[in-house]
This record gives C-alpha cells, sequence and structure tokens, in this order.
C-alpha cells in the first residue's frame, strides 16, 4: 500500500460508531502492521441529527403524465404534451413565483398536446400544476421571455 491508501484505511479504522468499514480498514492494518486498536465508545448523551431524509416513493393512482414545455424559454406560445386516461377529469393550472393563478386548462383525455399563448403575461418564471381528478400530480416550471 502506498501512503495515501495507508492514511486513507487509517481514518476509516478510527470511524465512531464502528461499522463494517471499519472493521475492515482495522484488520487490514492489524494484518499488514500488526496495529492494536482500542474499542470505541459511543458517547450516549450526544444527540445525533440525521441531516439527509429517507425518500419514500410512491406511485401515482394514475397512469397520466406531462413533458415539459417546449420551447422554454417561452417567446410567443409554448407546447406541453400530456396523457389523460380514458373517464379521467384533468387540467393544467399555471400560477406566477407569488402563487396567484394565471390561467387554467382543463384537458381532453388522451394522448394530447396543450398549446398555450403567452402573449400579454409579463417577463418571468411560472409554475404549471397536472392536476388529474382533483389531486396534483406533477408541478414544474416554465420561463417567458420576450
Amino acid at each position: 500500500m502506498n501512503r495515501q491508501q495507508t492514511e486513507t484505511m487509517l481514518e476509516l479504522s478510527y470511524r465512531c460508531p464502528a461499522n463494517r468499514v471499519t472493521a475492515n480498514a482495522q484488520s487490514v492494518l492489524y494484518l499488514l502492521y500488526g496495529t492494536q486498536f482500542e474499542e470505541c465508545e459511543e458517547m450516549s448523551t450526544r444527540r445525533s441529527f440525521k441531516l439527509v431524509k429517507d425518500v419514500v416513493f410512491t406511485l401515482p393512482e394514475t397512469a397520466a403524465w406531462i413533458e415539459d414545455n417546449f420551447p422554454d424559454p417561452v417567446a410567443n406560445e409554448t407546447l406541453i404534451n400530456y396523457y389523460l386516461p380514458e373517464e379521467s377529469a384533468g387540467k393544467i393550472v399555471v400560477s406566477d413565483v407569488y402563487g396567484r393563478q394565471i390561467s387554467e386548462y382543463n384537458l381532453p383525455s388522451g394522448e394530447n398536446s396543450l398549446v398555450i399563448n403567452v402573449n400579454g403575461w409579463a417577463i418571468g418564471i411560472y409554475f404549471y400544476s397536472f392536476v388529474v381528478n382533483g389531486k396534483c400530480i406533477e408541478h414544474k416550471k416554465m420561463i417567458v421571455a420576450k
């Protein structure tokens, strides 16, 4: 092992609380150099915080989907492709960055495209939500630039 690999193994071997990586690093260093390690003592009074939340994936209840608008940024009009299953009620709701509703488009079922004309809209960022049967399925962003 070179110096950098040895330093990495030492760093891994002193981690507390110990895990498999720590045990493996300690074993390698013991076999190569005869290094002895004291048992790791966890502090029971210290609180630990998890910085990353566990991600829970849920499948949507519907087969509906929506694509990003094209072109983006938008000059005059933009196109949004979507699919809405039969017997589903769907709409696209456009709002500005302050959450104010700008427009709402009721969608026919099937695989279709919606053309949105942005003439008269201010330059800026807008959000559109894909709502199916009263539930918001997806949020997306569009930029209006003239």
